[in-house]
């Protein structure tokens, strides 16, 4: 290349080929091993003023603070060594065996429950939509048995039968209504008459049809119920 190889005389920081095998470079400004010439010169540094140890993505001698090889200005995630791309931009890097990483690559999202990072979770509970039961209540995640109420006790709508499928939602919820009134059939005296449900002194008279003495158990039929 023109350039004479350094000796004990002449030395790289007096002008000598700091690459005496590479005909394509033979300037290296900052000392990092990575030459100064441009492509299509052999691996040019991308950075000639800056050491840097950088090489993957052909960006050579590059600041590279995590060490992973990736230089900082194009590592997602320069200050750990076990990420560097993300293609969705949410902060969860693609590299499946690195930290905390992103089972939905290609798409955005928060999730973080169960160990299934970046995928969409609608409700914003951490929980991924596809692990969630119940992806648009943010205060529930589980329901057992498919009813539509979840399992948490502290959420809302919570299923007060989460082993057993219900449909109730008036005194208790997901829990068996026979008669479809909204009322549990463990808590509705009249489980098989969806027009009654109430019977407070237990005398078989609905308080809100037909018993006349609400609070108190009677068994008159004729001029009054109850």
């Amino acid at each position: 290349d023109g350039y004479s190889n350094p000796d004990s005389l002449f030395t790289v920081s007096h002008g000598a080929d700091a690459f005496s095998s590479d005909p394509t470079q033979w300037n290296d400004t900052d000392s990092d091993g990575w030459g100064d010439n441009p492509a299509p010169a052999n691996q040019p540094d991308a950075c000639p003023n800056v050491f840097g140890s950088s090489w993957l993505n052909d960006t050579f001698g590059c600041p590279d603070t995590d060490n992973d090889g990736w230089a900082d200005i194009i590592d997602y995630f320069s200050n750990d060594s076990t990420q560097w791309e993300d293609q969705d931009g949410d902060g969860f890097g693609d590299n499946s065996n690195g930290f905390t990483p992103d089972s939905c690559p290609t798409i955005a999202g928060t999730s973080t429950a169960q160990s299934i990072y970046g995928c969409p979770d609608s409700d914003g509970d951490l929980w991924a939509d596809s692990i969630d039961d119940l992806p648009n209540q943010s205060t529930q995640h589980v329901d057992s048995d498919g009813d539509g109420f979840g399992d948490n006790a502290s959420g809302l709508y919570a299923d007060m039968c989460p082993s057993v499928a219900g449909n109730s939602t008036e005194n208790q919820f997901g829990c068996p209504d026979s008669d479809g009134d909204g009322y549990s059939d463990v808590g509705d005296p009249f489980s098989d008459d969806p027009l009654r449900w109430s019977d407070g002194d237990n005398d078989g008279f609905d308080d809100l049809v037909d018993d006349s003495c609400v609070t108190q158990y009677g068994t008159s039929t004729i001029d009054r119920k109850g």
